[in-house]
């Protein structure tokens, strides 16, 4: 299978999504984030995004989000428990199985 191709598919429509204002609705505000959502035109339910100024270095942000096994994201995110590291397809994008909780 073709990740790379997949990645950059999934990259043009995120990057589409944080393009586009129309349809989104605020559903949580703060002094720090704002979080919005809207139906999917791609699937049953809706997309969710959080825009806010977050204090560090891209460097620093991506270490605490990047979803490797025994990463920093398991010890803040109370939502995964675990993450297990399928395939890195390259130094930015990883295929990836979350354990979440239930």
């Amino acid at each position: 299978m073709d990740y790379l191709q997949i990645t950059n598919t999934v990259a043009d429509s995120l990057l589409c999504y944080a393009k586009d204002e129309s349809g989104w609705k605020t559903c949580k505000k703060t002094n720090e984030v704002t979080v919005c959502w809207r139906p999917s035109t791609e699937f049953p339910g809706n997309l969710y995004k959080g825009d806010g100024i977050i204090n560090g270095s891209p460097e620093k942000v991506w270490e605490c989000l990047k979803p490797v096994p025994n990463g920093i994201r398991v010890k803040w995110d109370n939502n995964v428990k675990k993450l297990e590291l399928v395939e890195t397809v390259n130094v930015v994008s990883f295929l990836c199985r979350p354990f979440l909780q239930s």
